[in-house]
């Protein structure tokens, strides 16, 4: 386990709400100067916590959206590498990550629309046969909460808040070379313009445009480092809250609940399931069941379960897949 000093917390703080920030702005919020910016950086990189820096793509501004589904299978995935593979290379895939628990696999896909997302799944039981012992899939209705970082590494920090780019979106139809930009800031957004243009076979003044009519229009939201949270201490697991008969009101209540806590990263209403499904991190289980049993005593009229999932090992992380360059 890696121990930050406040500093290095204070900076990852900021990454992670603005990864395109100069190392000169940066050194001004943290109190370094640019040359120990980009030293510490590089040190977070040597040490595997920022593992990459990618880039939030608006599903939504590419008439997309996403679900998930968990899987588990009659053979291990880990002594049968096809299907951990299956899910790595799929066109669709944005997330992959293995469970401890009932589940094996936890997939994100996005998907283009009921019909895409039904040949995803009917290609997926095709594939596996009677190796899929049973799936569950969820359809994002709602995001609640997207961070890039769990509050509780920056809390008690002073700090000057950097709010998020807001999800809308100008029309703006994409060819060929933003597809190919967009996938490769979604690898690594960290390349320099030369380096992008070299890759999608431009010039840097092109794609210095095209990026900014992207930004512009809403289509890029954000640049963040990726962190290995388990890095710092931290578990990561999936959870999932299955409700019944809850009113708008106590819904409301909810989830806001979920909004504001700082140990989610991820979550999201099911359109198809009355539940919510949520990323989050804690220092051990004892934290993590605290925070489940104040859910309990809270909603225990409207919580039919809570689910929870420890994430073994992240497979794939990548928000513009294959796929959507077609």
């Amino acid at each position: 386990m890696v121990d930050l000093d406040v500093k290095d917390r204070k900076m990852l703080y900021y990454l992670s709400k603005n990864g395109n920030i100069s190392h000169t702005q940066l050194g001004k919020l943290v109190g370094m100067s640019k040359n120990t910016v980009s030293y510490r950086i590089k040190q977070l990189v040597k040490e595997g916590i920022i593992t990459n820096f990618s880039s939030v793509i608006n599903t939504g501004a590419l008439e997309c959206t996403s679900f998930t589904m968990f899987l588990k299978f009659n053979k291990n995935p880990y002594k049968n590498k096809e299907i951990l593979d299956y899910f790595k290379e799929h066109p669709f895939s944005i997330w992959v990550v293995t469970l401890s628990g009932t589940f094996d696999l936890y997939v994100e896909f996005i998907t283009k629309n009921l019909d895409h997302l039904n040949n995803i799944i009917t290609e997926i039981k095709e594939h596996f046969g009677e190796d899929l012992n049973y799936y569950e899939t969820q359809l994002l209705k709602e995001t609640l909460r997207v961070e890039h970082l769990i509050g509780d590494i920056y809390k008690n920090l002073e700090l000057e808040e950097l709010k998020p780019r807001k999800r809308e979106f100008k029309s703006l139809k994409l060819d060929e070379l933003d597809k190919k930009i967009l996938k490769i800031i979604s690898l690594n957004s960290d390349k320099s313009l030369i380096d992008i243009a070299k890759e999608a076979k431009s010039s840097w003044d092109v794609v210095r445009y095209r990026l900014k009519q992207m930004e512009n229009a809403g289509i890029i939201l954000n640049y963040f480092p990726e962190i290995n949270i388990n890095k710092l201490g931290y578990a990561e697991f999936v959870g999932c809250l299955k409700l019944h008969n809850i009113s708008p009101e106590k819904m409301k209540k909810l989830t806001n609940v979920v909004k504001n806590n700082k140990h989610i990263s991820y979550a999201f209403t099911s359109l198809n399931v009355n539940a919510i499904l949520f990323n989050c991190a804690f220092k051990n289980i004892n934290e993590l069941d605290i925070f489940l049993s104040s859910l309990q005593e809270e909603f225990k009229e409207n919580l039919v379960a809570i689910d929870y999932y420890l994430v073994k090992e992240q497979l794939k992380f990548d928000l513009f897949p294959t796929g959507m360059l077609v």
